[in-house]
């Protein structure tokens, strides 16, 4: 479970014990606004981001620092400019991370009004370094001002030379996985990845994630199922064969390698008829996330290929958690098995360039 707020701040005033009120304010405004008000220009933030990470190489040796994440709350993390963590072809990632953070986390005044609230209960508990006084001066003066941007104090800047970017915490558990599409994307060519996986696994999330990293497409094999008349014992004793994966060469993953623009139906699974024609145009990056992406049917099409995978209690507790008790027994008695089948007989994992277990990513809440 993610920390609460006050358990945050207490941790970085252990951390950090030289902090004045002003850091502690600049923790929580990125607490609940995230990085959005450093974003201006993504080619400059770049550009401003190499020139840093170099005076933390100038520094290494006499300001040497053993950070590299830590944790701010609120789905959000502090990732500093490490050199031993951090090597340079990273950083145009960690911009892109930056960015993305920028355009997808939101806070409001009122959050941080209200967050503002915790550090001076703490500090009236005594359970922070500070003066409950002093604290309470500063936020009237500071919600005169209209509550801009906070620095970090000029002790905290002398005693800890803070280098870091503000992110979104999910982005770090698939540091691998966007290093390496990025790597692919720097070829100048069409790319198409392929995510398949467990269900439960995470394979839709971490799409939406690269969807905000990368410009690129997203396709879903959900939206491929077998239509009900095709649906003969010959073909559901495949491997596989519960997917229409003639159709999504012909219509999506064919196109893709001739740089086409794509125009397909989605099938609905809930009335076994296809939806309206959904229209995409092409893309330099295209990812194809589900079950059965990597049919044997379609595997050669793909320029990288990533399983993701997680234990079997925690794919039926998420399953619980999003599906609800009744579903969750069509997926044990049904999906998994049709899953683990293809997964088998067709050796999915073993044709992967990675392979990703995401049992430890997320918090599980048991109901």
């Amino acid at each position: 479970m993610e920390s609460t707020l006050q358990d945050i701040l207490i941790s970085h005033s252990i951390t950090y014990p030289e902090m004045e009120v002003s850091d502690y304010i600049k923790l929580i405004y990125q607490n609940v606004f995230g990085s959005g008000h450093m974003i201006s220009n993504m080619s400059d933030s770049e550009s401003y981001l190499k020139t840093e990470y170099q005076t933390v190489l100038a520094e290494a040796n006499e300001h040497k620092s053993s950070l590299f994440i830590d944790t701010i709350g609120n789905g959000l993390c502090r990732i500093y400019l490490n050199p031993d963590k951090i090597a340079p072809d990273f950083l145009p990632l960690l911009n892109r991370f930056f960015a993305a953070t920028a355009n997808t986390h939101k806070g409001s005044i009122s959050e941080f009004r209200e967050k503002t609230s915790v550090l001076y209960e703490l500090a009236t508990q005594n359970r922070l370094p500070l003066i409950a006084e002093s604290v309470k001066s500063y936020l009237q003066e500071y919600f005169l001002e209209g509550c801009p941007p906070v620095h970090h104090s000029k002790t905290f800047q002398k005693k800890y030379h803070p280098h870091y970017r503000v992110i979104r915490t999910d982005y770090t558990y698939y540091f691998p996985a966007f290093q390496s599409i990025q790597r692919q994307c720097e070829s100048g060519r069409p790319i198409i990845i392929a995510v398949d996986g467990r269900c439960a696994s995470g394979k839709s999330m971490f799409a939406k994630l690269l969807s905000e990293v990368f410009t690129c497409n997203v396709f879903h094999m959900d939206d491929f199922f077998l239509p009900f008349p095709l649906r003969t014992p010959e073909r559901l004793s495949k491997a596989g064969g519960n997917i229409d994966y003639e159709r999504f060469l012909k219509e999506v993953l064919k196109p893709l390698t001739k740089g086409r623009d794509i125009c397909f139906q989605p099938f609905d699974c809930s009335t076994g008829i296809l939806k309206p024609p959904v229209f995409m145009p092409a893309s330099s990056l295209s990812i194809v996330e589900g079950s059965y992406s990597l049919h044997p049917f379609l595997i050669k099409f793909y320029d990288f290929r990533i399983f993701l995978t997680c234990t079997s209690g925690v794919q039926k507790q998420r399953l619980l958690n999003r599906e609800g008790k009744e579903m969750l027994q069509q997926f044990v008695e049904r999906w998994i098995p049709l899953e683990e089948h293809y997964f088998n007989s067709c050796e999915v994992a073993d044709h992967c360039d990675m392979e990703l277990d995401t049992s430890d990513f997320f918090e599980i809440n048991e109901k």
